[in-house]
């Protein structure tokens, strides 16, 4: 009579998986970012206005998606 449905509870309960996964990624990303040297024109690669973007947008994306499953 009060059953919750099944796919519904495993979706929230593996969407906290699956953030905490891009999570690491994003500070695996970030960390080992901050180490790269572009070859080409030397310098860090964390230096490049293109690169800092889509890492903002990844960071964005990821707040968005903590404060939907909080």
């Amino acid at each position: 009579l009060y059953r919750l449905p099944v796919m519904a509870s495993l979706a929230s309960m593996a969407a906290g998986s699956v953030y905490g996964m891009a999570e690491r990624a994003y500070a695996d990303y970030v960390g080992r970012t901050r180490l790269r040297q572009d070859v080409l024109i030397g310098g860090g690669k964390a230096r490049h206005s293109g690169l800092q973007r889509r890492v903002a947008e990844a960071r964005l994306e990821l707040d968005a998606a903590r404060r939907l499953l909080s």
